[in-house]
């Protein structure tokens, strides 16, 4: 049983017994001879008296008796809370020290594989250096062994390669200049004629807007005559539009 638990039990337990007695003693002492009348309190006492006097103590020694047992029961499940819950502590503990201990030995030995983990990886670390001390002083044994053996094939070779190469870039460059010179020639033959069609193409809209407008306004005129008019005017703008272009 939870020591809480029974512990609010007992106390309402408690609560209920204590308020039960204080009514108890409310009734006994509303029929103690105490509280009759004056006759009982003077003079001798009768035997209807005596006997109803010896009916309430009766009654209030049984309910004290009962309300000692029932205090007796509840210390004696109080006791016995009590002696679970020093139980329940002593095991606890032991369990704890139990954890403590394993935990310490847990720590104990990974420590020790902590440390052996190091020396390993420090010489493990150590060994990789030395091989790769060998292997580097190898290669560049190897290297210039290579190198002795072909220098001069390769010098001769690069030779070849950078002037073929200088050959191919002088022949690019005086083609690219070339094309550079045509290019800024075309360039500014363009801009001058673009500069002296623009005029012309100005006043040309204007004339065919004009004569657009006049058509429009004349509209019994030959249909041949204003065809062919038209056209030549569609004609003579491709011809400018492709000028421009």
């Amino acid at each position: 049983m939870d020591y809480s638990s029974s512990s609010r039990y007992s106390h309402s337990r408690w609560n209920r017994d204590d308020r039960r007695r204080r009514r108890s003693r409310s009734r006994s002492r509303s029929r103690s001879p105490r509280y009759y009348s004056s006759s009982f309190r003077h003079g001798k006492k009768t035997s209807k008296e005596l006997e109803i006097e010896n009916d309430v103590l009766t009654g209030e020694v049984k309910e004290l008796r009962s309300q000692v047992n029932q205090i007796t029961a509840q210390l004696s499940q109080l006791n016995a809370n009590l002696a679970a819950v020093s139980l329940a502590r002593v095991q606890a503990e032991s369990r704890a020290a139990h954890f403590e201990s394993e935990v310490s030995r847990i720590n104990t030995c990974y420590q020790q594989c902590t440390d052996a983990l190091r020396n390993l990886k420090t010489e493990f670390e150590n060994v990789v250096k030395e091989r790769g001390k060998w292997i580097e002083e190898s290669e560049k044994l190897r290297k210039e062994r290579d190198i002795a053996e072909k220098s001069a094939e390769n010098f001769r070779d690069q030779l070849n390669v950078i002037s073929e190469r200088n050959t191919s870039l002088v022949k690019k460059c005086e083609q690219l200049s070339a094309e550079n010179k045509d290019y800024k020639e075309k360039q500014a033959k363009y801009d001058i004629e673009l500069r002296e069609l623009r005029p012309a193409l100005a006043n040309f809209e204007q004339e065919l807007e004009k004569t657009q407008k006049e058509l429009s306004r004349n509209p019994l005129n030959s249909p041949e005559s204003d065809g062919n008019l038209i056209a030549n005017i569609y004609e003579i703008q491709e011809i400018l539009f492709e000028t421009l272009s």
